[in-house]
C-alpha cells in the first residue's frame, strides 16, 4: 500500500499510518492522511478522497490563506471541512520589520526556528481541538495546512507521539516532505500568494529556508515543550487535554496489534 495518495492537485499527499509502535503495534493504514492546499483538487482527486473514506478535513491555515485558495471540499457533501486557523503570527511580524535586501538562509532558517516554538507554545488551544476531533472522527481524517510542511508536520508527530510511535520514525516521517512536496514548483506560487511578506527579497536561498524540511525544525518545538512543561507527555496531557485515559482510546481507535513492515520511504 502505497504512502502517497497520488492527488494530482495538491502537494505532499501522503498516509502517515503503518508505523510501529513502542508497545509493540502499528498505526491502522488507511485513517490518517496529510496534505497541502485542497484548493487545486480535480474531479479525479475528490473520487479518490471519496474512495479513502475521507469525512474529516482539518484546515490550519489562516484566514487570508483560505481566502486565497479557498478548499475544493469546503461544503461539498460527505466532508466536514473543520477550520482550526493558525495565523502566520511572528513569522509574519518578522517579515514585516527586517531589512528584506539583508535576508540570508542562515537568518531566515532561525526564523523558522521561531516559527515551530511558537507553533508547541501560543497554539495549544488549536491542536487540543484537533485531538478531540480525532477521538469522535467517523472514517479518514485529513490534516493540511497551504505546503502541509509545517503546521501539518508538527500536528502529525503529535498524533504520532500520541500513539505510541517512537520519535526516530516520526522525523522520519517528518522528512519524507522532501520527496512529497516540490519546491521548485511551489517558489512561485509562494512568492506570488505571499508577495505582501517577499516583495524585495531577491536572494534564493532565503526561499530554500522557508520551504524546506528540517529536524531542526521540529526539535525546535520539542526543545520548547521541554523548556516550558518539562516533556512531551506533560504537554499533551496539560495543554492538549489527552490524559492517558483519552491516549488510550486514542490508541484503541488507530493502534493495530502485530508490527506492519512498513518502509517509511514508501
Amino acid at each position: 500500500m502505497s504512502r502517497n495518495l497520488d492527488l494530482v492537485g495538491t502537494p505532499n499527499a501522503r498516509d502517515f499510518g503503518g508505523y510501529a509502535t513502542s508497545d509493540g503495534g502499528h498505526i491502522r493504514r488507511g485513517s490518517l492522511f496529510r496534505s497541502g492546499r485542497l484548493s487545486d483538487l480535480t474531479a479525479e482527486d475528490q473520487q479518490r478522497l471519496q474512495g479513502l473514506d475521507v469525512k474529516t478535513v482539518i484546515d490550519f491555515r489562516g484566514s487570508e490563506e483560505a481566502k486565497i485558495s479557498p478548499s475544493a471540499l469546503d461544503g461539498l457533501a460527505g466532508h466536514t471541512v473543520r477550520h482550526l486557523a493558525i495565523e502566520h503570527g511572528s513569522y509574519g511580524d518578522f517579515m514585516r520589520r527586517v531589512d528584506r535586501g539583508a535576508l540570508t538562509y542562515q537568518v531566515m532558517h532561525e526564523q523558522m526556528r521561531t516559527v515551530y516554538r511558537e507553533l508547541a507554545i501560543e497554539h495549544g488551544a488549536c491542536f487540543r481541538q484537533l485531538f478531540q476531533l480525532l477521538i469522535n472522527a467517523e472514517g479518514g481524517l485529513l490534516l493540511h495546512c497551504s505546503a502541509g510542511k509545517d503546521r501539518t508536520g508538527f500536528a502529525v508527530a503529535l498524533i504520532q507521539y500520541a500513539l505510541g510511535v517512537p520519535l526516530e520514525l516520526i522525523i522520519d516521517d517528518y522528512l519524507l516532505t522532501s520527496r512529497f512536496y516540490p519546491p521548485a514548483g511551489e517558489v512561485e506560487r509562494f512568492r506570488r500568494d505571499y508577495s505582501e511578506y517577499f516583495t524585495g527579497v531577491d536572494n534564493p536561498q532565503v526561499f530554500s529556508a522557508v520551504m524546506e524540511v528540517s529536524e531542526t525544525y521540529l526539535f525546535s518545538a520539542f526543545d520548547a515543550i521541554d523548556e516550558q512543561y518539562g516533556d512531551l507527555d506533560t504537554y499533551l496531557e496539560d495543554v492538549l487535554g489527552m490524559t492517558l485515559s483519552l491516549r488510550g482510546e486514542l490508541r484503541e481507535k488507530y493502534v493495530l496489534n502485530g508490527v506492519e513492515l512498513d518502509a517509511v520511504t514508501q
